[in-house]
């Protein structure tokens, strides 16, 4: 049976948010074996699909990993946007934050 997930619930919680700290590893891994851009497409549509999952009530477990894959997904997507994005500008524009000479 699907039952709502409370703030009571610390253990689940953890879980979930456990998922933040893989996502370090799966996004540094995923962005040097596959490529940034590929990695970036990869995360966001399989985020895409995991959430449409959520939609179908299994039980408490199946909503608990799969808010803890969202997490995984949408960290590791958001920290490969982090590398990608200084890198768009050249590297005189990057550098004006660095101090005055």
């Amino acid at each position: 049976k699907c039952e709502e997930i409370k703030q009571d619930s610390l253990l689940l919680l953890c879980v979930v948010t456990f998922g933040a700290v893989l996502a370090a590893v799966a996004g540094y891994f995923a962005a040097v074996k596959l490529g940034r851009c590929t990695s970036l497409k990869i995360f966001s549509t399989a985020s895409f699909i995991v959430t449409l999952v959520l939609f179908k009530c299994i039980s408490k477990f199946v909503t608990v990993a799969l808010f803890f894959l969202i997490k995984l997904l949408q960290s590791s997507h958001d920290m490969i946007t982090l590398i990608i994005v200084p890198e768009l500008y050249p590297t005189a524009f990057r550098n004006t934050a660095m101090g005055f000479t």
